[in-house]
């Protein structure tokens, strides 16, 4: 009798632990089909930037309101600027100081201020010629690999490597493998949102820095703002190029074709910050007082 009560006990306890692995495999499989059908798009989507999902018509009513914009108060920075800059200038004919033509000077002035007000208007140029840039690589990946470059695309070749059915055994080494990718698009996702949002401020921060360029000793402030856009808008391109690894490569169903697709996961996620090493950039971690910094180098006005 005790074997017997043994032999039933062993078989409930077994068969606990297979509901329970099926349970939790169901679980995964669900959640892996959900964001195989939703975050792709989504990255298809934040990732290839246009002027017209970036400059919408909230930003277009920050610029242009019939009451008050940003642009009025620009041009009343640079109207105290500006004089402050001539009163020096002038001063500096009694003082014997070295100093530049107040003609010149006011020519340069103009210039920034057309620029200042015209802000928006370079920023979508800058943002529309880089996605021309975007287009023709996309196209030329087409045109290559006979496939279109898209996340989506992107995840179904990476897929067909892991697992050959509609579920995947998360306690294998493919269900390891699918679930660091998996969960590493996610944190893809949340990286380029970031990106997106960080484009948005800096458009609207970019009357302030063209109007940097006023001062000699601010214009550093200008073309690190200047450095950090233009890295933003062609990690793009950079990943459009990453895209092409599936067709680059001679994947196969080995361990060693699904590391090379955790790698490009991986390069897809740090991209942004190799690029920066390269190109440079603006760090927020470095430059954290600019506020501070920018008011003291008005305070010192040095030429």
């Amino acid at each position: 009798m005790e074997n017997t009560e043994t032999t039933d006990n062993s078989i409930s306890t077994e068969q606990l632990l297979s509901v329970i692995t099926d349970i939790v495999q169901n679980i995964f499989n669900t959640l892996f089909s959900s964001i195989d059908n939703t975050i792709y798009n989504l990255l298809d989507n934040i990732v290839i930037l246009t002027s017209n999902n970036i400059i919408d018509e909230n930003i277009r009513q920050i610029f242009f309101s019939d009451n008050f914009n940003l642009l009025i108060l620009i041009n009343i920075l640079v109207g105290f600027i500006f004089i402050y800059k001539v009163i020096k200038i002038i001063s500096s004919y009694y003082t014997s100081q070295e100093t530049e033509f107040i003609l010149l000077y006011i020519l340069k002035a103009i210039f920034i201020i057309i620029c200042a007000n015209s802000c928006l208007f370079i920023c979508e140029s800058l943002i529309n010629f880089n996605y021309l840039i975007t287009e023709f690589l996309l196209q030329l990946g087409e045109y290559l690999f006979n496939s279109k470059i898209s996340f989506l695309n992107f995840a179904n070749n990476i897929n067909t490597y892991i697992s050959n059915s509609n579920t995947t055994n998360i306690f294998s080494i493919d269900g390891i493998i699918k679930s660091i990718i998996t969960f590493g698009s996610i944190s893809l996702l949340i990286s380029y949102i970031i990106r997106f949002i960080l484009i948005k401020v800096l458009i609207l921060c970019s009357p302030f820095f063209i109007i940097c360029l006023l001062q000699d000793n601010l214009q550093q402030y200008f073309f690190s703002w200047l450095k950090y856009f233009f890295v933003l808008l062609i990690t793009q391109n950079f990943i459009i190029i990453v895209l092409y690894i599936p067709h680059i490569l001679s994947l196969e169903n080995t361990t060693y074709s699904k590391l090379l697709i955790i790698g490009s996961i991986l390069l897809l996620f740090k991209l942004n910050s190799y690029i920066q090493e390269i190109i440079g950039g603006f760090n927020f971690s470095k430059n954290s007082n600019i506020s501070s910094s920018i008011f003291k180098s008005i305070g010192k006005g040095g030429n």
